[in-house]
């Protein structure tokens, strides 16, 4: 799969963690394009911030 993401929200869940949302097209195997959101759980650390959890939907 083939992806471009745009429109990339970021709000704070919590003291680490951060909701982040992005929407974007997906190019599939079957040459298909779907629309995509991903929304996705960052959080802080020591070493950076890392995703945590990410729910991929499609359109």
């Amino acid at each position: 799969m083939l992806r471009h993401i745009t429109h990339i929200y970021i709000s704070k869940n919590s003291e680490s963690d951060f909701k982040v949302i992005s929407k974007g097209l997906g190019l599939l195997a079957d040459g298909s394009v779907a629309s995509l959101t991903f929304l996705d759980i960052v959080k802080a650390s020591s070493n950076g911030m890392r995703l945590a959890s990410r729910i991929l939907k499609f359109f």
